[in-house]
């Protein structure tokens, strides 16, 4: 049977292989696969760094750059600023003889070529005087209606106007205005200074951006003052502050190195630096094709490193396959001989490596599996013997109740002739009657920790039905699974009988002891013809209640007594139910045609009952049994006299 079971494994195993991907495949293209995976991941990761690393620096360079630039216009728009405010410092300006004024200008201008004109202005807005350089015209127009102008005079501050452009000379200008005062230290009028701008297409012109980058300028307008590959010859100002990187190059807020479209249309990394002065700013734009180039050249250098190492890579593999597979080959055809049987086999295990332990681990583990089915066997065997010779009924089961081995008891008590391995529990040790019912209880059986027991009955070979207690327990692998069920069973049919003898027995022995107790609990005492006493001891409970009217009234009819004496000396409580309970009693004794006489009323208890509201006014009362007693027998005395008269 071993061999015709195995020859199907081996085959499938066969099958398998032939269809499998081979482990010297598998070693060459995993080491491969491996090897490439690895310098794809660093090469990755260096590219990213060296990417992040790149934009870093190309940003800081550019920030560095504009803020150069930037300065170097703050600088030369400071030198201006400080040049008018000097001449707009002296007290009574506006008060000096007009040759006097003029010299002032015409020295500001001798000092900075940049000063195209300079005008001075009364309060009014009125020219008082105006200088120029050779070929330039002096201001004569009133300028009361310049808004430079009324801020300088009105607000008393330093004003900037907007960049014009000069279309005699094509050259950009710009309008700054100052404050200047009276003997009496009052806003008495404004300086007006007209600036050339050709300054900033040279400091745009000096300011390197690597190779292809350029710088421009933008006032707070959105206007282009200047850049580098701006027209010389251009008459219009440009307004960018439609375009969609406008919002980037004059935010405030500091933005992390981005590319965008720059002024040029094209991709560019850029960075923006304010001109304090003017409230303008300055770009520094480098096109990313200049910035991603030192990244090509990296990636040309790793792609040729990552096929190189591949080669190798595949070299290796074949070489480390061809010396891994062959002894796991051996070890394969090993193992498809054991499966088919023979535990005789052995692989060679002469190298002193991982794989030559793996063989001798191998051949290890062949002798211990051999070892251990050969014990398996013996305990088996013992098994066996052991629950066949037990008395009692073993059966083990599997987790749905179909029986693996059965002890000769087992068998015989239930006539079977052949194993009765393979049927279900149920249907051979349970009676048709409680078969469905054991059913669904034995499937809480292989989950349960602790054994589990029934009674129920079996019907012999011989015909007769007994009662088997039955034990079952769950026997768990390491996992806390149940892997099969051992049921013992014992024969309690006649104990069972035994004890319902016992349980009858002591049912009548009750039954005989609770009646005496109750004639004791309420006796009834003639003590002449027509009277009767009753003493009661004792709790006074529903039952008890019911006891003392049925007695008492059973009493009456059958000795013909006229008077009843219930004594309650020995009821310790009296409560509501009790003292109705004494008024149907006493009802039910008028019914019949006698009288009741209640004694032992203590003060406690007349307390209670006037407490309880009891209307107890148709009961005759004594305090004690005595006086009770004498009472009824001296009354009935005079009764019977009367009767005799």
């Amino acid at each position: 049977m071993k061999q015709q079971m195995s020859e199907p494994t081996g085959t499938s195993q066969r099958g398998q292989r032939r269809w499998s991907i081979s482990i010297a495949v598998q070693l060459r293209y995993g080491l491969v696969a491996l090897v490439g995976l690895a310098l794809l991941i660093t090469g990755g990761v260096l590219i990213y760094v060296s990417f992040q690393a790149q934009l870093v620096q190309v940003q800081t360079a550019q920030e560095a750059r504009s803020r150069q630039a930037a300065g170097d216009i703050d600088n030369y728009m400071d030198d201006l600023h400080r040049g008018l405010n000097y001449l707009a410092r002296v007290r009574g300006l506006t008060d000096l003889p007009q040759a006097t004024q003029q010299r002032f200008l015409e020295a500001l201008t001798r000092h900075n070529d940049a000063y195209e004109q300079l005008t001075l202005l009364d309060q009014s807005g009125q020219v008082v005087v105006s200088v120029a350089p050779p070929g330039l015209e002096p201001l004569r127009t009133s300028q009361a209606a310049s808004p430079l102008f009324q801020q300088a005079v009105l607000q008393q501050e330093d004003a900037v106007g907007a960049v014009e452009i000069d279309q005699a000379s094509g050259a950009q200008t710009l309008l700054l205005a100052v404050p200047v005062r009276s003997e009496q230290d009052e806003v008495a009028g404004a300086l007006l200074a007209r600036i050339n701008l050709n300054f900033l297409g040279f400091v745009v012109a000096q300011t390197n951006v690597g190779t292809t980058g350029y710088v421009y300028i933008v006032d707070n307008r959105g206007v282009l003052v200047a850049a580098k590959t701006r027209r010389a010859d251009a008459r219009t100002l440009e307004d960018l502050s439609d375009r969609p990187f406008f919002p980037r190059i004059t935010s405030a807020i500091a933005v992390p190195p981005a590319t965008y479209i720059g002024l040029n249309s094209q991709e560019v990394l850029g960075s923006t630096a304010p001109i304090r002065s003017l409230g303008w700013n300055v770009v520094v734009e480098l096109p990313t094709s200049e910035v991603y180039a030192v990244l090509y050249r990296m990636l040309w250098v790793m792609g040729a490193a990552l096929l190189i190492t591949v080669l190798l890579a595949v070299a290796l593999g074949i070489l480390y396959a061809r010396q891994i597979v062959m002894p796991l080959q051996r070890l394969t055809n090993a193992a498809e001989s054991i499966s088919a049987g023979n535990l005789a086999v052995t692989v060679p295990a002469r190298r002193r490596n991982e794989l030559g332990v793996l063989g001798a681990a191998f051949n290890h583990m062949t002798t211990q599996v051999r070892n251990l089915i050969e014990t398996l066997q013996r305990e088996r065997n013992l098994t066996a013997v052991v629950l066949d010779s037990a008395g009692a009924m073993m059966v083990m089961l599997d987790q749905h109740g179909r029986i693996l081995h059965s002890n000769h008891t087992s068998e015989q008590l239930v006539g079977a002739e052949d194993s009765l391995e393979g049927q279900l529990f149920w249907e051979v040790f349970i009676v048709p009657a409680e078969a469905d019912a054991f059913r669904q209880a034995f499937a809480h059986i292989p989950t349960s920790q602790t054994p589990q027991s029934f009674e129920n009955h079996l019907l012999r070979a011989d015909g007769q039905e007994r009662l088997i207690a039955w034990n079952h327990t769950v026997l768990h692998n390491k996992d806390d699974a149940g892997l099969s069920i051992i049921s013992s069973g014992l024969d309690i049919t006649e104990r069972k009988r035994a004890e319902e003898q016992r349980a009858h027995i002591q049912a009548q022995i009750i039954s005989a002891q609770a009646a005496t107790l109750a004639e004791l609990s309420t006796p009834l005492i003639p003590i002449s013809d027509s009277v009767m006493v009753m003493p009661l001891i004792g709790a006074l409970d529903e039952q008890r209640t019911q006891l003392v009217m049925e007695t008492l009234l059973h009493g009456l009819e059958a000795n013909h007594a006229r008077i009843v004496v219930l004594d309650i000396t020995g009821v310790p409580i009296i409560d509501t139910y009790v003292a109705n309970m004494l008024i149907q009693t006493a009802q039910a004794v008028r019914l019949l045609g006698a009288e009741i006489v209640l004694t032992g009323i203590r003060p406690e208890v007349a307390q209670t009952l006037v407490g309880l509201g009891i209307d107890l006014s148709t009961i005759t009362s004594s305090g004690t049994l005595q006086s009770g007693i004498a009472a009824v027998l001296s009354r009935n005395t005079a009764r019977l006299r009367q009767r005799a008269n």
